[in-house]
């Protein structure tokens, strides 16, 4: 069925109306849920693209938390909204591999092996 168009019925049953009006409700509600989705990861796309990283930082919680509500609430398939919160984050500027990435934070493990009182 297209969409925007209406349910056809077939018969003027009291069970098949109910059901048509049903699927006419959950359909909109569909429609909001699905749209509400696609919006936020718009916007998050936009300040990736704009270089906006404060605007970016402020729209990936709620980008993703509207991805985790889609899946509980069925308007998308797990693996589809999984598959969308994992492209997210690796379009955000990294450091590339060759930064100055330093380990001064860290202790060599032979320094910390001496340290010890039972080891001399």
């Amino acid at each position: 069925m297209a969409q925007g168009q209406a349910t056809k019925v077939k018969k003027k049953k009291k069970s098949v109306l109910k059901r048509a009006a049903q699927s006419r409700q959950r359909a909109e509600v569909n429609r909001v849920n699905r749209t509400r989705v696609r919006t936020a990861i718009k916007r998050l796309r936009t300040a990736l693209t704009a270089g906006d990283a404060t605007a970016a930082a402020n729209l990936l919680h709620p980008t993703m938390s509207a991805i985790d509500q889609a899946i509980t609430k069925g308007v998308l398939h797990e693996n589809t909204a999984n598959r969308y919160k994992s492209r997210r984050p690796t379009t955000r500027s990294r450091p590339s591999p060759r930064s100055n990435f330093s380990f001064s934070g860290f202790r060599r493990a032979a320094d910390s092996v001496s340290r010890h009182s039972c080891f001399r």
